[in-house]
C-alpha cells in the first residue's frame, strides 16, 4: 500500500472566538496536558483566572484531538471530553473522513515514536521549538484497512482503561499509607531536618532540539518534569543519545533517586525513579542516602507535595526552586522505624 500524507487525512479546526471568557467556562493550556496521556486531567477556569493571554482564541469540542505544537518531544496529545478554548499553539485536529482514518486512532498516531522523531526533526527555534501544521501535513504513513484501524484503536483504548483503573486503586492505597505515615512520624519524638542537610540534590538539562542526533538513536533514559506525577517511575519514556548527554547540561542520576518536578503543571509532584537516568533542568533529584530507605524518602516527600505545590510561583508556567525544596523539612526516624513503615507501605 502506498504511503499517504497525514495532511490528506486530517483537518486543523481553526474556529476563532473573539471573547472566549464571556462565552466559555474552561480553557486548556499546554501545562494542562500530560506527556503521553490522552486524558485531560486539569483545566483552567476563566472566572477564576485573572489573566489569560490573547493567544487563547481556538474553540475545541468533545472528541477532537489537541496537539501541543511546542516542544513536541514532550508528546502532549489529548482527546477533548468537554468544550472549551485553547491557544493557537495547540492544534485542534480531526479526521477528514472516518471511513479512511479512524478518529480514535489519530491520537495514537501522533504519540508514536516515528511521528515524534519526525516532529522533532521538523521543529523550528531553539529555546521553545515548535512545529507548523504544514510540516505535520507532510508526514507520511501507511494505513491499514479501516476495520484494522478500529480494531487497533479499540485494543489501545482498552489498555488505557486498564491503566486508569489501576491508577484509581493506587490512589486509594496511598490514602491508607499516608494515614500510617502520620501515625508513626508526626509525634514530637520524631526529629525533623531540612532536605538540604540530609541529601545531595541536583538537576539536569535539555540537549538542543535542533540536533536530531542528540535524540536519535536514543539509548540513554531522559526524565522530564511532566513524567513526575506522584508515583514509582519504572520504565523510561524518553531517551537521548550519548552525544546529546555529552553536549548538554543533562546529568545522570543513580537508580532509586527521589525526583521532584520544579516547572509546569506537575511542579511539586514527587516520584521515585527505579533506573539510572539523565534529567532535564525542571527535575530536582535527591540522590540515595545510606541513612534513609529510598521508599521512606519517597513517601516523606510525596506527603509534602501539597506544601510544595502551594509554594510554586508563576501563572502560565508554575515553578518551584531547588532552594525551597532543600529548605523543606522531613522526619528523620531510626532506620528500623523506616523499615517498619516501608514494609507496611509495600
Amino acid at each position: 500500500m502506498p504511503k499517504m500524507k497525514l495532511g490528506s487525512l486530517i483537518n486543523e479546526v481553526k474556529i476563532k472566538v473573539e471573547d472566549p471568557k464571556s462565552s466559555y467556562e474552561f480553557f486548556i493550556a499546554g501545562d494542562h496536558m500530560d506527556t503521553e496521556d490522552i486524558h485531560i486531567r486539569r483545566r483552567g477556569v476563566f472566572a477564576e483566572t485573572a489573566y489569560v493571554g490573547p493567544a487563547f482564541i481556538r474553540l475545541f469540542r468533545p472528541g477532537q484531538i489537541l496537539y501541543g505544537s511546542r516542544r513536541t518531544y514532550l508528546k502532549k496529545v489529548a482527546v477533548a471530553d468537554f468544550e472549551g478554548i485553547t491557544s493557537n499553539t495547540t492544534f485542534v485536529l480531526e479526521t477528514r473522513n472516518e471511513s479512511v482514518l479512524a478518529q480514535s486512532l489519530l491520537p495514537f498516531i501522533l504519540l508514536s515514536d516515528d511521528f515524534t522523531a519526525y516532529s522533532i526533526k521538523k521543529s523550528k527555534g531553539s529555546t521553545n521549538p515548535y512545529i507548523l501544521f504544514s510540516d505535520i501535513c507532510d508526514y507520511e504513513l501507511n494505513l491499514p484497512s479501516i476495520e484494522k484501524q478500529r480494531e487497533l484503536a479499540s485494543t489501545l483504548l482498552a489498555i488505557d482503561a486498564a491503566i486508569e483503573s489501576y491508577k484509581t486503586l493506587l490512589d486509594k492505597c496511598d490514602e491508607l499509607i499516608k494515614s500510617r505515615f502520620v501515625e508513626m512520624f508526626s509525634g514530637s519524638h520524631i526529629h525533623a531536618k531540612k532536605i538540604g542537610e540530609l541529601y545531595k540534590t541536583m538537576s539536569g538539562g535539555t540537549p538542543s532540539t535542533k540536533k536530531a542526533e542528540y535524540y536519535f538513536p536514543g539509548t540513554i533514559p531522559w526524565l522530564t518534569s511532566s513524567e513526575i506525577n506522584q508515583g514509582i517511575i519504572k520504565t523510561p519514556n524518553h531517551f537521548i543519545s550519548e552525544e546529546g548527554l555529552n553536549n548538554s547540561s543533562a546529568k545522570m542520576i543513580p537508580a532509586n533517586s527521589v525526583v521532584i518536578a520544579m516547572y509546569g503543571a506537575t511542579a511539586g509532584k514527587v516520584g521515585l525513579v527505579e533506573y539510572s537516568t539523565s534529567t532535564n533542568q525542571a527535575v530536582c533529584a535527591l540522590l540515595p542516602n545510606s541513612k534513609f530507605l529510598d521508599l521512606f524518602t519517597y513517601y516523606s516527600l510525596s506527603f509534602k507535595s501539597d506544601e510544595l505545590i502551594s509554594k510554586t510561583v508563576g501563572g502560565g508556567q508554575p515553578n518551584i526552586s531547588q532552594i525551597i525544596i532543600r529548605n523543606t523539612e522531613i522526619p528523620c526516624p531510626p532506620i528500623n522505624e523506616q523499615r517498619e513503615f516501608v514494609e507496611f507501605a509495600v
